[in-house]
């Protein structure tokens, strides 16, 4: 692993911790507001934030500049896949429970690992499927607790869509590459998905009636600032430095994570199945960042 491996890990867990929380914050906001509303209003401000601090501080680096096609690239490439998967979650949420989104999404890894299959030597791609299996496994054994939900084809199906829609991101803000900072790259993605919105967002706020409750509001400044703004640095900044499918192995710690944010800010029980599948999820993601070859050569010279 490289020497930066420990803070990008912190970060990922940092990461997923908030995106754990911020799937119970989106289920409690979009069950009484307007879910495009929602989501347009957050990424306008997120997106603001993000660029703000790409120019005023020196926190992400130094700003770069845009050129025309790079530009256009964030417009049709990076902005609009984001527009999509935010609409395929957003409704998931709206149909589903946090809890199962969180699920669906531990599919995310295998995605990527699909979209790799021919970049890896054989034993490599025998560690990753099997580090899939085993957190697969553990995401199987919370699903089988949560069967007794009713929940409808079109939530898990739009959970599914999402999913795989978020690995597809993901790989999109890896090709940008160096181009941009973490912080330039999500502001820009964040402003050019609130243009994609807002024609659906009016819609949303001339249909709907939007309850100014400070909790209300509470919750979306979390999920503006925590979310939206660290957690998107954290994601972006691993992918410039790991491969699509070595960050995504992560994705398997968000359902945990929004069933110990569903039991600390909802009350939830947790059952003994949560901790057996906990261990199944760390097993796969421990392997997964596991560099066996490393770990062969230091037991051979030993």
């Amino acid at each position: 692993m490289r020497d930066n491996s420990a803070a990008v890990v912190t970060g990922l867990i940092v990461a997923v911790f908030l995106w754990g929380g911020n799937n119970v914050a989106t289920k409690y906001l979009v069950d009484t507001w307007p879910p495009i509303w929602t989501s347009c209003t957050r990424f306008l401000i997120s997106g603001a934030l993000l660029l703000f601090l790409a120019h005023k501080t020196r926190w992400f680096g130094s700003p770069k500049p845009l050129n025309p096609s790079l530009k256009k690239a964030l417009w049709f490439k990076g902005s609009l896949s984001f527009t999509v998967y935010i609409l395929s979650f957003i409704w998931a949420l709206k149909f589903s429970t946090a809890a199962n989104m969180g699920l669906l999404f531990a599919t995310s890894p295998m995605w990527a690992l699909l979209w790799e299959i021919r970049l890896v030597e054989r034993a490599e791609l025998i560690k990753r499927f099997i580090a899939a299996v085993l957190t697969l496994f553990g995401v199987a054994i919370l699903f089988q607790s949560s069967a007794s939900q009713e929940v409808g084809w079109l939530g898990n199906g739009l959970g599914l869509l999402a999913a795989v829609l978020w690995t597809f991101y993901s790989r999109v803000c890896r090709s940008f590459g160096n181009q941009l900072s973490s912080a330039q790259l999500n502001g820009h993605n964040f402003i050019r998905t609130f243009v994609w919105l807002l024609p659906f967002a009016i819609y949303d706020q001339m249909n709907a009636s939007i309850a100014m409750e400070p909790k209300l509001w509470a919750t979306q400044i979390y999920s503006i600032i925590g979310a939206g703004v660290f957690a998107f640095a954290f994601w972006t900044n691993a992918l410039k430095k790991w491969p699509t499918s070595r960050v995504m192995l992560f994705v398997n710690l968000i359902p945990l994570t929004t069933v110990l944010c569903g039991r600390v800010f909802l009350n939830e029980s947790v059952q003994i199945h949560f901790w057996v599948a906990m261990i199944f999820v760390m097993a796969g993601v421990c392997l997964g960042l596991a560099d066996l070859g490393k770990w062969k050569r230091q037991w051979l010279s030993s």
